[in-house]
């Protein structure tokens, strides 16, 4: 229910940028650009977030001003519950994902 307190923001902010680990079945590491628009466009198997954030988007189209939503995941092979470990593979995609999600401010700003 957590998430729910964020949905001011989706007022808010005319783009909103995610970050999330999914098994989709592409190889770990792998960084995926998604522009959901309702939370059947999320992948299947987000990380523990996966119910709440779905709410949540589900949330965010009942409002007056609906955001754009940006959804970038990192393949991972596994959830291991109760642990922050990361993969090297995992750990070797976040300088990456970093480096888009700059990328794609950047263009956001220039469209703006």
């Amino acid at each position: 229910m957590v998430f729910f307190l964020l949905l001011n923001y989706f007022e808010a902010y005319k783009t909103v940028i995610f970050v999330d680990a999914t098994m989709d079945g592409k190889p770990e590491g792998t960084v995926s650009l998604i522009r959901p628009k309702f939370a059947s466009d999320f992948p299947s198997a987000l990380s523990v977030h996966d119910v709440g954030l779905k709410d949540l988007i589900e949330s965010v189209y009942l409002l007056e001003t609906k955001p754009d939503l940006q959804l970038f995941t990192i393949s991972i092979n596994e959830i291991k519950p109760m642990t922050i470990e990361l993969s090297s593979k995992v750990q070797l995609a976040i300088p990456e994902t970093i480096e888009q999600i700059f990328k794609l401010t950047e263009q956001l700003q220039t469209d703006h």
